[in-house]
């Protein structure tokens, strides 16, 4: 009896550990007022996707964001995302999962965005 109630025990905490971990992932970027938008809007006019195949897109949604690094008025945070667009050529659609880095810039309005890893044009 007293074995199934550990074990039992055991696996809530468990899970209760991987619920909180996930939450703390999803919510990153609610440290930084402003940020997944800037992003968003960042990566349309920026992005380049497939190797550069592929002309600027739409970020779909954020799927994970984790922060790498803060420091005062800025940030790293690493972002997991779907994104799609239309290749260069403008004959094929590309789409897919993407991960990147942004470096986030506080200024008067919130946080906005100062850089980004990936293809670029």
């Amino acid at each position: 009896m007293h074995r199934n109630l550990i074990a039992v025990l055991g696996i809530a905490l468990c899970a209760g550990l991987g619920a909180t971990a996930a939450s703390a992932d999803t919510s990153a970027l609610e440290k930084f007022p402003g940020a997944k938008q800037a992003i968003m809007s960042y990566y349309a006019h920026n992005a380049r996707e497939g190797g550069g195949k592929c002309n600027a897109g739409q970020m779909a949604d954020i799927g994970d964001a984790r922060v790498v690094s803060a420091s005062g008025d800025t940030a790293v945070v690493a972002v997991d995302y779907n994104y799609s667009a239309r290749s260069n050529a403008g004959t094929n659609a590309c789409s897919g999962m993407g991960s990147r880095e942004f470096t986030l810039a506080k200024n008067s309005t919130g946080w906005g965005v100062a850089e980004m890893s990936g293809n670029q044009p």
